[in-house]
Parts: structure tokens; sequence; C-alpha cells
């Protein structure tokens, strides 16, 4: 570094300037490593939020040309944003279920299913009348077929 800025200091004979070279370079390929990493993770990172903000975009767009009232425009928008983060969640679980075993996978499934369903809030009151529940259960694994 201080041979760039113009000071004094520079190698003195042929060995040195090769180390100088040859370290110069190395670090250079690692640099240029660590920004390449850096780069794909804030990608990655602003990937899912780019995919949004397009799907958000156009259907501004498309309320405006219909002209639809301030309210309905924004159902629309939160309805679009809860959508896609139910979506990417959906697409999070479809993937850890791939990695699993079919027998496995079988488990997770109804236990998530029955989860959802006791421990659901859209239960309210009925949750201290649960005969209906092995009548889930047996359902719930019927529900989703794996493609195998």
């Amino acid at each position: 570094m201080l041979i760039m800025l113009g000071n004094d200091i520079y190698p003195a004979n042929d060995i040195q300037i090769a180390a100088t070279s040859t370290l110069a370079i190395s670090g250079a390929f690692v640099l240029g490593n660590v920004f390449g990493i850096l780069s794909d993770l804030v990608f990655s990172l602003l990937e899912d939020n780019m995919l949004l903000q397009s799907k958000v975009d156009s259907s501004n767009t498309a309320c405006v040309h219909f002209d639809l009232p301030h309210e309905i425009s924004n159902q629309c928008m939160t309805h679009i944003r809860g959508s896609h983060k139910i979506q990417r969640d959906v697409e999070e679980v479809h993937e850890f279920l791939m990695t699993l075993s079919p027998k496995l996978s079988s488990i997770v499934i109804k236990f998530l299913t029955t989860t959802v369903t006791v421990e659901g809030s859209f239960l309210g009151d009925a949750k201290q009348n649960l005969s209906w529940m092995s009548e889930v259960e047996r359902f719930s694994t019927y529900l989703i077929l794996h493609e195998y």
C-alpha cells in the first residue's frame, strides 16, 4: 500500500519484489472472492423483495387503469402482500418435505394439519368439542399424495 501512495518504502531486491507481487495478486483474488460472495448474498436477499415489488407495481398499474376506488386498491395490495408471504412459506414447507422420506413426510404433514386445526384461531370457542379430531387425522393422511 505504501508503494502505491508514493512513500519511500519499496522492495530492495528481486526476492522482495516477487514476494510483494505474489502477495498483492493473491490479496486481489481473495478480495475479489469476498466481494463476489457478498454481492451474491445481497442479490439473494433482495430477489424476493424485487419479485414482490414487481407484483405490487403491476397491480397498482391495473388498479389505476380500472379506476378502482382507493379502498379497493388498498385491499388488493394487502391481499397481494399476504398471498406472497403465504406462497413463500408454502414453497419453503414443500422444499422441506421433498427432502424427507415419504413416510416421515406424511407424519410431518399429519402433525402440521392437526396442529393448525386444533390451535388455529378460526375455531374460537369450539376448541372444547374435539370429538371430530380422529376424522380430521384420518382425512389428513389422504389429503396430500406425493409424486414420487
